[in-house]
Protein backbone atom coordinates (compact mmCIF):
# COMPACT_ATOMS: atom_id res chain seq x y z
CA UNK A 1 0.00 0.00 0.00
CA UNK A 2 1.04 3.33 -0.84
CA UNK A 3 1.04 5.90 2.18
CA UNK A 4 3.44 8.55 0.90
CA UNK A 5 2.73 11.78 1.54
CA UNK A 6 3.11 14.65 -1.43
CA UNK A 7 3.21 18.32 -1.61
CA UNK A 8 2.51 20.48 -4.16
CA UNK A 9 6.06 22.59 -5.47
CA UNK A 10 4.66 25.63 -4.27
CA UNK A 11 4.07 23.83 -0.09
CA UNK A 12 0.63 25.09 -0.87
CA UNK A 13 -1.54 21.63 -1.03
CA UNK A 14 -0.85 18.49 0.61
CA UNK A 15 -2.01 15.19 -0.33
CA UNK A 16 -1.87 11.50 0.68
CA UNK A 17 -2.68 8.77 -1.78
CA UNK A 18 -3.21 5.33 -1.25
CA UNK A 19 -4.20 2.50 -3.34
CA UNK A 20 -7.02 2.68 -5.58
CA UNK A 21 -8.61 6.06 -6.39
CA UNK A 22 -8.97 7.34 -2.34
CA UNK A 23 -7.04 10.40 -1.57
CA UNK A 24 -7.49 13.19 1.10
CA UNK A 25 -6.46 16.56 0.47
CA UNK A 26 -6.03 19.92 2.23
CA UNK A 27 -7.05 22.70 0.18
CA UNK A 28 -4.59 25.20 2.24
CA UNK A 29 -1.17 25.62 3.97
CA UNK A 30 -1.79 23.82 7.61
CA UNK A 31 1.20 25.29 8.77
CA UNK A 32 0.69 28.78 8.12
CA UNK A 33 1.06 31.36 10.71
CA UNK A 34 -0.30 35.18 10.52
CA UNK A 35 0.47 36.88 13.86
CA UNK A 36 0.76 40.10 13.95
CA UNK A 37 3.69 41.99 15.54
CA UNK A 38 3.32 42.94 19.27
CA UNK A 39 -0.33 40.90 19.14
CA UNK A 40 0.62 38.87 22.40
CA UNK A 41 -2.19 39.26 24.62
CA UNK A 42 -2.09 39.79 27.86
CA UNK A 43 -5.77 40.84 29.26
CA UNK A 44 -7.44 37.62 29.12
CA UNK A 45 -7.81 36.47 33.22
CA UNK A 46 -6.93 32.87 31.30
CA UNK A 47 -10.96 32.08 30.51
CA UNK A 48 -11.04 30.79 27.29
CA UNK A 49 -14.42 29.14 26.12
CA UNK A 50 -14.59 25.44 25.55
CA UNK A 51 -11.66 24.57 28.16
CA UNK A 52 -12.22 22.71 31.18
CA UNK A 53 -10.61 24.11 34.52
CA UNK A 54 -7.76 21.61 36.32
CA UNK A 55 -9.46 20.21 38.84
CA UNK A 56 -8.11 16.63 40.38
CA UNK A 57 -11.81 15.73 40.24
CA UNK A 58 -11.48 15.38 36.55
CA UNK A 59 -9.52 13.15 34.42
CA UNK A 60 -8.59 12.44 30.90
CA UNK A 61 -10.72 9.35 31.28
CA UNK A 62 -13.86 11.76 31.86
CA UNK A 63 -13.17 13.19 28.39
CA UNK A 64 -14.44 11.08 25.97
CA UNK A 65 -14.84 11.24 21.92
CA UNK A 66 -17.81 11.03 19.77
CA UNK A 67 -18.17 11.08 15.98
CA UNK A 68 -19.67 14.55 14.65
CA UNK A 69 -23.57 13.30 13.13
CA UNK A 70 -23.85 14.22 9.51
CA UNK A 71 -27.16 15.88 10.50
CA UNK A 72 -25.12 19.00 11.76
CA UNK A 73 -25.67 22.07 9.78
CA UNK A 74 -22.60 23.78 11.10
CA UNK A 75 -19.14 22.98 12.42
CA UNK A 76 -18.81 22.51 16.29
CA UNK A 77 -16.66 23.29 18.65
CA UNK A 78 -15.78 23.84 22.19
CA UNK A 79 -18.60 25.15 25.12
CA UNK A 80 -21.23 24.35 22.69
CA UNK A 81 -23.79 22.29 24.29
CA UNK A 82 -24.61 18.60 22.70
CA UNK A 83 -27.10 15.56 22.11
CA UNK A 84 -24.60 12.68 22.74
CA UNK A 85 -26.61 9.80 20.46
CA UNK A 86 -25.96 6.09 20.18
CA UNK A 87 -25.64 5.25 16.54
CA UNK A 88 -25.18 2.16 14.90
CA UNK A 89 -21.56 1.88 12.88
CA UNK A 90 -22.56 1.44 9.32
CA UNK A 91 -21.77 -2.93 9.01
CA UNK A 92 -20.79 -3.70 12.16
CA UNK A 93 -22.36 -4.86 15.37
CA UNK A 94 -21.49 -2.19 17.31
CA UNK A 95 -22.44 1.30 18.19
CA UNK A 96 -20.31 4.42 18.86
CA UNK A 97 -21.21 7.98 19.96
CA UNK A 98 -22.52 10.74 17.72
CA UNK A 99 -22.48 14.21 18.35
CA UNK A 100 -25.24 16.14 17.94
CA UNK A 101 -25.67 20.46 18.13
CA UNK A 102 -28.35 20.08 20.99
CA UNK A 103 -32.10 21.57 19.60
CA UNK A 104 -33.65 22.32 23.01
CA UNK A 105 -31.86 22.33 26.74
CA UNK A 106 -33.90 19.29 27.29
CA UNK A 107 -31.83 17.44 24.99
CA UNK A 108 -28.74 18.52 26.29
CA UNK A 109 -26.48 15.63 27.52
CA UNK A 110 -22.64 16.19 27.23
CA UNK A 111 -20.47 20.39 26.41
CA UNK A 112 -18.31 20.09 23.55
CA UNK A 113 -14.37 20.68 24.51
CA UNK A 114 -11.43 21.68 23.31
CA UNK A 115 -9.04 19.85 26.18
CA UNK A 116 -7.33 16.99 24.95
CA UNK A 117 -8.83 17.34 22.01
CA UNK A 118 -5.97 17.33 19.14
CA UNK A 119 -8.14 16.93 15.81
CA UNK A 120 -9.89 20.41 15.30
CA UNK A 121 -9.43 22.15 11.95
CA UNK A 122 -7.88 25.25 12.21
CA UNK A 123 -8.28 27.94 9.51
CA UNK A 124 -4.88 29.39 9.27
CA UNK A 125 -4.50 32.49 11.42
CA UNK A 126 -3.74 32.56 14.88
CA UNK A 127 -6.91 33.82 16.15
CA UNK A 128 -9.30 31.43 14.52
CA UNK A 129 -11.41 28.35 16.43
CA UNK A 130 -10.32 25.21 16.03
CA UNK A 131 -13.66 23.68 14.52
CA UNK A 132 -15.29 19.98 13.99
CA UNK A 133 -16.59 18.92 10.81
CA UNK A 134 -19.42 16.00 9.90
CA UNK A 135 -17.49 12.81 9.82
CA UNK A 136 -14.99 14.07 11.84
CA UNK A 137 -14.97 13.92 16.05
CA UNK A 138 -15.02 16.00 18.93
CA UNK A 139 -13.99 15.66 22.50
CA UNK A 140 -17.37 16.29 25.03
CA UNK A 141 -18.07 15.83 28.64
CA UNK A 142 -20.98 14.48 29.76
CA UNK A 143 -23.88 15.80 32.39
CA UNK A 144 -22.62 14.65 35.61
CA UNK A 145 -18.93 14.45 35.39
CA UNK A 146 -18.14 16.81 37.38
CA UNK A 147 -16.25 19.27 34.83
CA UNK A 148 -15.98 22.94 35.58
CA UNK A 149 -16.25 24.14 32.11
CA UNK A 150 -16.52 27.56 30.39
CA UNK A 151 -19.04 28.60 28.33
CA UNK A 152 -19.95 32.37 26.29
CA UNK A 153 -22.75 34.34 28.13
CA UNK A 154 -24.94 36.90 27.45
CA UNK A 155 -24.30 40.67 28.86
CA UNK A 156 -27.46 40.15 30.42
CA UNK A 157 -26.65 36.78 32.15
CA UNK A 158 -23.63 38.32 33.65
CA UNK A 159 -25.07 41.73 34.11
CA UNK A 160 -27.59 39.72 36.17
CA UNK A 161 -25.03 37.33 38.27
CA UNK A 162 -24.16 39.65 40.64
CA UNK A 163 -25.19 38.34 44.72
CA UNK A 164 -27.55 35.54 43.27
CA UNK A 165 -26.67 32.17 44.37
CA UNK A 166 -24.53 29.18 42.69
CA UNK A 167 -27.22 27.00 41.70
CA UNK A 168 -29.37 30.38 39.94
CA UNK A 169 -31.19 28.78 37.04
CA UNK A 170 -30.10 29.86 33.30
CA UNK A 171 -30.98 29.02 29.78
CA UNK A 172 -29.38 28.55 26.70
CA UNK A 173 -29.90 30.75 23.84
CA UNK A 174 -30.22 28.93 20.96
CA UNK A 175 -30.43 31.93 18.28
CA UNK A 176 -27.24 33.48 19.31
CA UNK A 177 -25.38 30.49 20.73
CA UNK A 178 -24.62 31.07 24.09
CA UNK A 179 -25.94 31.31 27.75
CA UNK A 180 -28.75 33.04 28.77
CA UNK A 181 -30.36 34.45 31.50
CA UNK A 182 -33.38 31.97 32.42
CA UNK A 183 -36.39 31.48 29.98
CA UNK A 184 -39.07 29.24 30.91
CA UNK A 185 -40.61 28.76 27.63
CA UNK A 186 -37.26 26.92 26.70
CA UNK A 187 -36.00 25.89 30.07
CA UNK A 188 -33.14 25.57 31.87
CA UNK A 189 -29.45 24.73 30.81
CA UNK A 190 -28.82 21.46 32.67
CA UNK A 191 -25.72 22.16 34.84
CA UNK A 192 -25.11 21.47 38.45
CA UNK A 193 -23.94 25.20 39.27
CA UNK A 194 -22.26 28.36 38.25
CA UNK A 195 -18.77 28.72 39.15
CA UNK A 196 -17.31 32.06 37.69
CA UNK A 197 -18.37 35.31 35.72
CA UNK A 198 -16.45 37.08 33.33
CA UNK A 199 -17.05 40.23 32.28
CA UNK A 200 -15.21 41.46 28.57
CA UNK A 201 -12.20 39.41 29.36
CA UNK A 202 -13.10 35.75 28.26
CA UNK A 203 -11.46 34.42 24.77
CA UNK A 204 -15.03 33.26 23.00
CA UNK A 205 -16.17 32.39 19.62
CA UNK A 206 -17.68 34.76 17.46
CA UNK A 207 -18.64 34.11 13.77
CA UNK A 208 -16.67 36.30 11.35
CA UNK A 209 -17.87 35.60 7.64
CA UNK A 210 -17.51 31.37 7.17
CA UNK A 211 -14.88 31.27 9.95
CA UNK A 212 -15.37 31.63 13.76
CA UNK A 213 -12.56 33.60 15.78
CA UNK A 214 -11.56 34.15 19.30
CA UNK A 215 -12.59 37.48 20.38
CA UNK A 216 -12.97 38.98 24.07
CA UNK A 217 -16.01 39.24 25.53
CA UNK A 218 -18.25 37.71 28.75
CA UNK A 219 -18.16 33.74 29.45
CA UNK A 220 -19.19 31.89 32.98
CA UNK A 221 -17.70 28.93 34.25
CA UNK A 222 -20.07 25.66 34.76
CA UNK A 223 -20.15 22.55 36.68
CA UNK A 224 -22.00 19.93 34.33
Amino acid sequence: MDGSLHAAADGREIQCERDGPMSGAISFFPWTTTNAENSFSVETVGATQGFIFDDPVINPTQIAAAVVDASNTAPLFGGLPLQILLTAAAGREAFHSSALLAATNADINGFCTFTYAKNGIVVPGSDNVPIYGVGGTCNYVALGSRARLVLQASSALVDSLSGVGVNTQISWNFTTGMADVYNSTTGALPITNIAGVYIGNALVAEQVSSTWKFRYGNAIAVTV
